[in-house]
């Protein structure tokens, strides 16, 4: 590199003494171009980070609490012979609509944004549909963590136990 803009100082000075050589390299100049980027990029991982935490604690809660408030007609299900798959299934049917929902509206709107921003750009990059249907089977993954520990243990509890606090 040393002999490079020592070679090249020679030439400018041969043709242009009046001014100083300016010279940048390519890696220093891009990474100052997207320098913006990789400071929001490193906010929207954080936070992105402390939205899913407090995502999954507040689901962790409310499933808490519908198995707290469901748990006697879970009993009475358990006692009749319904399967603990069936209870789970019961369950978690209503997070699973929830989360497709909030599915449905938010891929539209997150396109939109991620579009409009990407127009900035002069060579920008494409948005397959696979981003958003990963983003969307792994909210469903979280979510089936997330709530199948409180559901699972309320469907292998003692039915006699629920059902005797009347």
């Amino acid at each position: 590199m040393a002999q490079v803009i020592t070679g090249a100082t020679k030439v400018h000075e041969q043709f242009d003494q009046s001014t100083a050589m300016e010279y940048h390299f390519l890696d220093t100049q891009l990474a100052l171009f997207y320098s913006k980027e990789s400071e929001a990029s490193i906010i929207f991982q954080v936070g992105a980070g402390l939205s899913i935490l407090i995502t999954c604690l507040g689901l962790f809660g409310l499933a808490s609490f519908i198995v707290q408030k469901r748990i006697k007609g879970l009993g009475i299900r358990k006692v009749l012979g319904v399967s603990q798959w069936n209870l789970f299934y019961l369950l978690f049917s209503s997070f699973a609509k929830q989360i497709l929902l909030a599915f449905l509206i938010a891929s539209p709107l997150a396109y939109y944004i991620m579009d409009g921003w990407l127009n900035k750009f002069e060579y920008r990059a494409s948005m397959p549909i696979g981003v958003f249907l990963t983003a969307g089977i792994a909210a469903m993954i979280v979510a089936i963590i997330t709530v199948s520990y409180r559901s699972l243990k309320a469907a292998n509890s003692n039915p006699v136990s629920s059902l005797r606090s009347e």
